[in-house]
């Protein structure tokens, strides 16, 4: 039993660690890589290894040991699947970003929320065409409506963006807070307000919100500043009010009206 401990996955991957620790990373890759050798179907050992690379601005050969990995594991190694897709969104090109996506999705379906997840992520970071090609992986359906058409409005496809808001709305498959949203977003402030509706008692706070991004949008700031001075501190939206109300006190020179009152 002796004989066994250097040649043990756990000992190579606890010596990798330490050497890392130490700063010592080619060691520690060595460590990785003989770890891999010992245990070649095992997860643990490879993306300790693509971690290190990556770390270590060496993304070209990560890539290439999570390749002769997956050659070797297919179906029940998902989470080396995920850091390849990772790998590809941050390097490679829109098709190998929907191929992999797809790879992922075949080997394991219930990752669908991680691709969904790095589709929002990529949208947020302002790369709507990344974003645009993991949803390419996706079936259309509710839980990603919405995001495909904030990505449609980012990449300036307004016209496909409408197509699809008007099949989910028949449909019933976006909320009207939604559509407000998104048509705030493709620039069309009149329409949010037929959706919405212009009776504010009725109104939620976060819909309050939308009536008064709306209104300033179409040039009319007291209004605009009467509708967001009621959204209470506190709430999710109150921030960005009280942003939007000093924004409109700056451009008429007067004191901003208070939030939440």
């Amino acid at each position: 039993a002796v004989a066994k401990w250097p040649t043990s996955e756990a000992l190579l991957i606890a010596q990798g660690r330490l050497a890392e620790r130490q700063g010592r990373t080619g060691r520690a890759l060595g460590h990785y890589a003989d770890a891999s050798k010992v245990a070649p179907t095992s997860e643990e050992p490879v993306l300790l290894r693509v971690a290190l690379l990556r770390a270590s601005g060496r993304d070209g050969e990560a890539v290439a040991v999570l390749e002769r990995f997956l050659h070797r594991c297919w179906r029940d190694c998902l989470a080396a699947h995920r850091a390849r897709l990772e790998l590809t969104v941050t390097m490679g090109t829109g098709e190998e970003v929907t191929a992999h996506a797809s790879a992922l999705l075949a080997a394991a379906p219930v990752d669908r929320p991680f691709v969904v997840r790095l589709a929002e992520d990529a949208l947020a970071r302002g790369d709507a065409g990344v974003a645009a090609h993991l949803l390419d992986a996706l079936a259309l359906s509710v839980d990603t409506i919405v995001l495909r058409m904030r990505v449609l409005v980012a990449r300036g496809q307004t016209e496909e963006a409408e197509s699809l808001l008007a099949r989910a709305r028949s449909e019933a498959l976006v909320t009207s807070e939604q559509q407000a949203s998104l048509l705030l977003e493709m620039g069309r402030p009149a329409r949010a307000l037929d959706v919405l509706g212009h009776d504010s008692s009725e109104h939620s706070t976060h819909e309050q919100f939308l009536v008064g991004r709306a209104l300033l949008a179409l040039g009319e700031p007291r209004r605009a500043a009467q509708i967001l001075g009621r959204i209470p501190q506190g709430s999710r939206n109150y921030e960005e009010a009280e942003h939007l109300l000093k924004t409109i006190a700056a451009d008429s020179g007067s004191s901003r009206p208070p939030v939440g009152q």
